[in-house]
């Protein structure tokens, strides 16, 4: 709207500190390369990872210290496996770079650095660092948006290097850098992300605290990835944020399904809630009725989903959801390991009856329990009831109910 991008910046990290949120996280376009291109997107001026003045004149402080200001910490994206035409690198050291199948990527494509090089993991290591120690960041979202196939190792490097297979070296390159930035930064949060849920596996996971679990926007399809993504990953392993309310119209990327008029506010943020739980959609459009309502949710979460979602068994009380929303009800139990308190999600889809009752298992059987909901709605049941079924109820297809369930006697 015609103001620099760094004020921009500093209006939604108000929104972000008024909706309750802890952290801002700065998304790709920050950056530029040392010898930038015209007309080179963000896509392409990766691999410096110099910050634009154009954008940010005096730098990534400014913002990041804005943000300390408001009462909430900062945090950035950054792709460091993704080398641009423009970088240094490609000119100064192609050696660090894969040549896969045999070939270096053609000059006007991104390359892939290799950190199963120990002087190219050393390099990017140090500017990641550099960014860290500048802006204080307490949350790193780490992408890659690329296909690494089978890797391969470039001309010019020693026997003693190349006779390892060049897609184990840079896994293990990649891990090793991981463990650096957090035995530098201790109390970093280190999200990964491969244009989406790409390499999401164990073994990175083990070296990071989450991951964002997909690109796409569609909730139903949200849903459906969170029952399958839940199966193999902790749910606080498991990213999700708010990204499309209100539902986008024609500009979507071909890649992601339109969001369509499946489901009102709350049951897109609830399947957000899921798991580690953000905001990344256009708040400025929001009307006060919906800023009230996300507030109302995020207070939730912190409060009381988070805290279980961190301790629980998780119980899939149905099967995944289908795709297209034509299902009956999708609903997922999560039960404090000490059985004192447990949350419901329920989601009623297109051809789901008003009511459904759902068993919750892992409760004591001879305390009681009070529920409640963000709705309003409160009761006390036994933990026999609970384990026997509670019926849940929503008033129309597309709607979630959500439900804390906490001891509070015993007999």
């Amino acid at each position: 709207q015609g103001e620099p991008p760094v004020e921009a910046m500093k209006a939604y990290a108000r929104k972000a500190r008024d909706l309750g949120c802890e952290v801002f996280v700065l998304d790709a376009g920050w950056h530029t390369t040392e010898q930038e291109k015209p007309n080179e997107g963000w896509w392409l001026r990766t691999g410096d990872w110099a910050v634009d003045r154009k954008l940010f004149p005096v730098g990534l402080e400014e913002l990041s210290a804005y943000c300390r200001e408001q009462g909430i910490d900062f945090g950035i994206w950054i792709e460091p496996e993704a080398i641009g035409p423009s970088a240094a690198i490609r000119r100064t050291h192609p050696e660090w770079l894969h040549a896969i199948g045999g070939r270096i990527a053609p000059p006007e494509g991104r390359a892939i650095l290799n950190l199963g090089v120990p002087q190219a993991r050393a390099w990017i290591r140090d500017r990641m660092l550099s960014i860290l120690r500048s802006t204080q960041a307490r949350w790193l979202k780490w992408d890659f948006n690329a296909d690494l196939y089978q890797g391969g190792w470039a001309p010019g490097l020693s026997e003693e290097l190349t006779r390892q297979d060049p897609l184990v070296a840079h896994y293990q390159g990649l891990y090793l850098l991981q463990d650096e930035l957090l035995e530098a930064y201790p109390d970093l949060i280190l999200e990964m992300c491969s244009s989406g849920g790409s390499r999401f596996d164990a073994a990175i996971l083990s070296h990071a605290h989450t991951y964002w679990i997909s690109d796409q926007t569609h909730p139903m399809m949200k849903l459906a990835i969170h029952f399958g993504s839940q199966l193999a990953h902790p749910p606080e392993q498991c990213n999700d944020w708010l990204v499309e309310w209100p539902p986008h119209e024609a500009q979507h990327d071909p890649l992601r399904s339109p969001g369509g008029e499946h489901g009102d506010l709350s049951f897109r943020i609830r399947i957000a809630m899921l798991g580690s739980f953000g905001i990344s959609a256009p708040v400025e459009r929001w009307s006060d009725e919906d800023i009230a309502i996300v507030k109302k949710h995020v207070a939730w979460y912190k409060q009381v989903v988070r805290p279980i979602l961190q301790s629980s068994h998780q119980y899939l009380l149905t099967d995944a959801p289908p795709l297209d929303g034509n299902g009956d009800w999708a609903a997922i139990w999560y039960a404090h390991l000490e059985g004192t308190r447990g949350i419901l999600f329920a989601f009623r889809l297109a051809n789901g009856r008003p009511e459904r009752t759902f068993v919750l298992p892992g409760l004591d059987a001879q305390a009681v329990y009070r529920l409640n909901s963000p709705d309003g709605w409160s009761t006390t049941l036994r933990g026999e009831e609970l384990g026997v079924g509670i019926a849940v109820e929503a008033d129309s297809p597309f709607r979630a109910v959500l439900l804390s369930v906490e001891k509070v006697a015993s007999e």
